[in-house]
């Protein structure tokens, strides 16, 4: 913003997984910048015409002008030539706001932007490496990887400042806990940073079920039971899944089965898919950042709760013939030494006795 108001502005990205914070950074640096004109926009929303978020500049701004030029390149069809002078027109409007400078234009949600709108938006960046004008894009983390075109374009062009907003640690998750609910007992803040991997959203998320409100009431409440996943957590955790590809959802299905962390192997059993297959799906995951790999080598899934969601997704028949097939799948992986494992082959037999396999469990 400092070299804006000198004439150089540019572009910044701020990325994040879901829930991290992007719309809260934004909101923070709005509120700083008071020496900067700041306009904002989204490009969150079903059914929004083209353009939408500089029509919503436009509105924020109070400029007739800048809005019928918007509405301008709107109508202006397919031609290069008459593309390129309403995309310029709208720009010069934009430059030509009147003061305060420099003018800081915030960017919400652009993996949901529309091609016009990327297209006008690397128009506007090449303007603004000599103008005091700086443009803050805030991108869902791994949104770029299945993105259009456009974004790539822009990214690759503009793309030099990335701010990536990162997980809260465990002090950052104490300081949060004891802001929303006045206390931060160290059991409950443990617990909330196992289940919530740090993500603010699902910080919040899982602070507002029943299951955080019995731990608050009692210091002695016992927090090994799981979550409550009511549905605005449910939503939230699922979002969290969004763009993954059927085929790696499928194996992280049967990975949920596994537990928080579960081996190749194993998973490789489970799944009957080739190798090099299952490394692919599980390199997605990871990319989507809802798996990681430790240095052991074993998988562990980054938050509780996307295991316990992934889980609670499968009908309960279903849920129940995919333990009894992890079961005898791992049961194939120890083979003679099924027995030294029964602590982990058990509890798949007895969510499976509906099925028949309650000897098993009991034999285990």
């Amino acid at each position: 913003l400092s070299e804006a108001s000198r004439g150089r502005g540019g572009v910044v990205w701020v990325t994040g997984e879901v829930g991290i914070g992007r719309t809260s950074a934004l909101d923070a640096f709005a509120s700083s910048a008071r020496s900067a004109q700041v306009l904002r926009a989204s490009a969150s929303g079903e059914t929004l015409p083209p353009l939408w978020p500089f029509t919503q500049l436009a509105r924020a701004a109070g400029d007739a002008t800048l809005e019928e030029r918007v509405d301008a390149l709107r109508r202006a069809g397919d031609g290069a030539d008459a593309r390129f002078a309403a995309s310029d027109a709208v720009v010069r409007a934009l430059l030509a706001l009147p003061p305060p400078r420099p003018l800081a234009l915030l960017f919400d949600d652009l993996e949901e932007a529309d091609a016009a709108t990327l297209e006008l938006l690397a128009f506007l960046a090449r303007e603004t490496r000599t103008s005091p004008v700086l443009i803050v894009l805030a991108l869902r983390e791994g949104a770029a990887s299945r993105a259009p075109d456009a974004l790539r374009a822009l990214l690759r062009d503009h793309g030099d400042v990335v701010v990536p907003l990162r997980r809260l640690d465990a002090s950052e998750v104490t300081v949060m806990v004891r802001a929303i609910t006045g206390v931060a007992p160290d059991r409950l803040v443990s617990a909330v940073v196992e289940k919530s991997g740090g993500n603010p959203m699902l910080v919040r998320r899982v602070l507002a079920t029943e299951w955080a409100a019995a731990a608050i009431r009692s210091a002695d409440a016992e927090l090994e039971g799981s979550v409550d996943i009511q549905p605005e957590l449910f939503a939230s955790i699922g979002r969290h899944l969004e763009g993954l590809s059927p085929s790696s959802t499928q194996v992280l299905l049967s990975a949920s089965l596994l537990g928080r962390s579960f081996t190749f192997p194993a998973l490789l059993a489970v799944t009957g898919l080739a190798p090099d297959e299952l490394l692919a799906r599980l390199d997605e995951s990871i990319r989507g950042k809802l798996v990681v790999r430790d240095k052991s080598g074993s998988y562990r899934f980054v938050h509780v709760l996307v295991r316990d969601v992934l889980s609670k997704r499968l009908p309960a028949h279903e849920r129940a013939e995919r333990h009894r097939m992890v079961g005898h799948a791992l049961l194939g992986v120890y083979g003679d030494s099924a027995l030294l494992h029964a602590d982990e082959l058990a509890p798949h037999f007895l969510r499976s006795a509906e099925l028949g396999e309650a000897p098993r469990a009991v034999e285990l």
